[in-house]
């Protein structure tokens, strides 16, 4: 496991999690610092990534942009947002996937073993 000041990074079954802190605010240089972890927690290895993001509180403009770019998705085979029922939390994964238009398969789930069973289709 891998942690900074915004999240905590692990692999489990050849499935990339992460998880925000409660508060996380993320701009360019956190979502950088996030590509960063994962990518050296995939040690090359093209791997599926499942990304909590129940804590956030703000995602930049360029954080998202980043994030849904070739760049931020390299060796991505397919991406899960985990939240909550929360209206504000689900807004923001949406406006993510809408806004970033993410070249891997993707998908938003409120139940973590589903969101599971979904991604070990991409290992």
């Amino acid at each position: 496991m891998i942690s900074n000041d915004v999240a905590k990074y692990w692999v489990k079954d050849n499935i990339v999690y992460g998880k925000f802190v409660d508060g996380a605010l993320i701009d360019l240089e956190a979502a950088k610092d996030i590509i960063r972890i994962r990518l050296l927690l995939q040690a090359g290895n093209p791997m599926p990534l499942l990304m909590d993001i129940r804590g956030l509180k703000e995602l930049s403009k360029l954080a998202r942009d980043f994030l849904g770019s070739p760049k931020g998705l390299e060796k991505t085979s397919a991406g899960v947002l985990l939240t909550n029922k929360s209206i504000f939390v689900r807004t923001i994964g949406n406006i993510y996937f809408k806004l970033t238009n993410p070249s891997i398969p993707h998908k938003m789930f409120s139940e973590e073993a589903k969101a599971i069973e979904w991604l070990n289709k991409f290992k």
